[in-house]
């Protein structure tokens, strides 16, 4: 979001802290992840044999990249705006998106060539939409619209690209009908599908009743902005929620495929 407009000293300290909370989670998420691969219990976290169980499954590039990311990420923010910075923000939203792409249900589905550049692409998206809500939230709380302007001109390519890539995902994750789809996956992807609905079209609401009233210095406009802002983001927290149920659960392409492999 630097990347295309300034924002407060304060909010920039703010954004640091994040992403070196990022940067801390990554290589945790790596030692949890290999704590779950071997079924040990939490007290053996440090011992080699987790870690080296989680570098050795696809999730290890993962992490690694993320760290990556979260390191550039924390060098973007922590230093004032520059193109360097810009481009080392930029660089590592795109670390983010490719982190996502290298494990994985969905990244994991033949034709890899489309799922893997899929969800690259529906992570790039999520980011740039995600990582923008608290700096557009605060710097509405001013008079600068040069920020809002950006991201309105910006927004469209992101969220074009997050529904195409999401539905490619889906579509091949669900695989043809069977029995199979009817599976707590599905019902994870019915009620997240429920809740972009309703996102989706607050952010239409925001865009074209909003938006220009709110750039032209309209104090209501701005205010029902911001309040719009708060509700996508607890609306983006639900929606993660729910992907995150995915760990738990394959989806029916995945319970297709064991399905033909069994013995008769």
């Amino acid at each position: 979001f630097r990347a295309i407009a300034e924002v407060p000293r304060r909010l920039e300290r703010v954004l640091l802290g994040v992403t070196l909370a990022g940067l801390l989670l990554a290589p945790l998420s790596l030692g949890l992840h290999g704590l779950d691969a071997l079924a040990l219990p939490v007290a053996d976290f440090f011992k080699p044999a987790a870690w080296r169980a989680a570098l050795a499954t696809s999730y290890g590039a993962t992490a690694l990249v993320l760290i990556g990311a979260f390191v550039l990420g924390s060098i973007a923010v922590g230093f004032p705006r520059s193109p360097v910075t810009s481009g080392l923000g930029v660089l590592a939203a795109l670390l983010g998106a490719l982190s996502l792409s290298l494990s994985g249900h969905a990244g994991a589905a033949a034709p890899q060539w489309l799922t893997r550049p899929a969800v690259f692409f529906h992570v790039g998206g999520i980011l740039f939409w995600v990582g923008a809500l608290l700096p557009l939230a605060v710097l509405l709380t001013g008079r600068d619209d040069r920020a809002l302007a950006r991201f309105s001109r910006v927004i469209p390519f992101a969220v074009g690209a997050l529904l195409v890539s999401g539905l490619t995902l889906a579509v091949i994750q669900m695989g043809p009908p069977s029995a199979a789809g009817f599976s707590s996956y599905a019902a994870i992807l019915a009620a997240k599908l429920g809740l972009l609905v309703v996102l989706f079209a607050l952010a239409l609401w925001n865009r074209f009743q909003l938006t220009r009233p709110a750039s032209a210095g309209v104090p209501n406009a701005r205010k029902h902005l911001r309040r719009s802002i708060v509700v996508e983001t607890l609306l983006v927290l639900l929606i993660l929620g729910l992907a995150a149920g995915w760990r738990f659960t394959p989806p029916p392409r995945a319970l297709a495929e064991v399905q033909e492999t069994e013995p008769v």
